[in-house]
């Protein structure tokens, strides 16, 4: 395992690395829904990157609430931290077909806490 620099961009190396070698699309975005590996960042934390589960909600909500005003705005174009269950739903309820979501989860006081994530939507004309 190679030191990576942030967790975004471990999150992104490890989808990479993985779907390299999947021949064709359908084939690396159902494999997404089992995908799990380990990564190390730059100052040495290991991170586990691993698809996003409907069981991950309150992790997620957890996550949320941690985050900055400014990165939510830009995740949402405007400070939120309170989600209507229908989008929470949707938030965690991935197809793994027309799209992936992947979670980058550290350790944090002897429990894991999501400290990353990426999420991707094909769209078809």
């Amino acid at each position: 395992m190679r030191a990576r620099r942030s967790v975004s961009a471990a999150v992104a190396m490890a989808w990479r690395r993985a779907t390299r070698t999947a021949r064709y699309h359908v084939s690396a975005m159902s494999e997404a829904a089992s995908f799990s590996t380990t990564e190390v960042l730059r100052d040495g934390q290991r991170v586990e990157i691993r698809a996003l589960r409907p069981g991950d909600r309150d992790a997620l909500l957890a996550a949320a609430s941690r985050t900055s005003d400014q990165s939510l705005y830009r995740r949402f174009f405007a400070v939120r931290r309170t989600f209507s269950d229908e989008e929470v739903a949707t938030f965690v309820n991935v197809d793994f077909l027309d799209e992936v979501a992947l979670l980058a989860l550290a350790r944090e006081g002897g429990r894991e806490v999501v400290a990353g994530g990426g999420r991707y939507i094909t769209v078809r004309p």
